[in-house]
């Protein structure tokens, strides 16, 4: 395993690493946001009852981090079906970096007789067939933990008309648990309004929900087809992006959405 992940399963595991490690889980400008928010489910999930699954989890980034924040967790809601658990994630000078709310679930039969999920967009190119693109780690240091493989002809920063970006993406080295990693991977592709774009703009995530399948616990397939797509982009910056997750054969895993807003990008000198 490398350091990079095992810095990831450490921090995942609720242990503290220096800032050296830290540095090799960076997203853009610090700790990436899908690995802090798999951290604080990870801390809610040793407060509740072993059986219960995550069913949803949001996250608000109130600030970039560059150190190791500490966690608190406070148990709202412990009942025999459903437990409901709030995070919060503080800086060494006292700042408060993250909060999350989980909602976690034991695994019963319920009234349901017709399971709806979305399916996968069809006409991607086959992961066999689509080729990986590769990201400065000196831009974002986590990517050389991912893989990522565009599934149609849109890229980033392209100005195309449609705000969606679709890839195969999956982790370079050992997973952690199922939930833990779409987490992650939910958050590892560019913002899908990056499509639009042409010039280099920072597109940070304020807000981001996953509610994760049931099939979830028992799907361990490799790779991950990721849509993800702006449906409304407001003329102050702000916008709401909504992503998928399946699996090779189709299986539904995760559904996301992500409050964002966009940066101006700085002057040139």
């Amino acid at each position: 395993m490398t350091d990079q992940f095992t810095t990831l399963h450490r921090l995942l595991d609720g242990h503290s690493v220096d800032s050296e490690r830290l540095r090799t889980v960076y997203g853009f400008g610090g700790l990436h946001g899908g690995i802090l928010s798999a951290m604080l489910l990870g801390r809610m999930r040793r407060a509740v009852d072993a059986s219960f699954r995550p069913v949803e989890l949001t996250t608000q980034f109130i600030a970039p981090t560059r150190e190791m924040p500490s966690v608190h967790v406070s148990v709202l809601r412990r009942g025999r079906r459903n437990a409901q658990v709030t995070a919060t994630a503080t800086a060494p000078d006292g700042s408060i970096v993250a909060t999350a709310d989980a909602v976690f679930t034991a695994c019963a039969d319920a009234p349901i007789t017709h399971r709806l999920s979305p399916g996968p967009p069809s006409g991607v190119t086959p992961i066999e067939s689509a080729s990986p693109i590769v990201i400065d780690p000196q831009f974002m240091p986590l990517a050389t933990a991912f893989e990522i493989r565009p599934a149609t002809s849109t890229l980033p920063y392209t100005g195309g008309e449609d705000a969606e970006l679709c890839a195969w993406i999956r982790l370079t080295g050992p997973a952690p648990e199922p939930q833990s990693r779409l987490l992650i991977l939910a958050d590892a592709l560019a913002p899908s309004y990056a499509a639009t774009l042409t010039v280099l703009a920072p597109i940070p995530t304020v807000r981001m929900a996953v509610h994760f399948a049931p099939t979830t616990q028992s799907i361990d397939d490799e790779w991950v087809l990721l849509r993800a797509r702006t449906p409304h982009a407001d003329d102050d910056g702000w916008l709401s992006e909504s992503l998928d997750l399946w699996t090779p054969d189709g299986v539904h895993l995760a559904s996301s959405t992500q409050l964002r807003i966009v940066r101006p990008t700085a002057p040139v000198a």
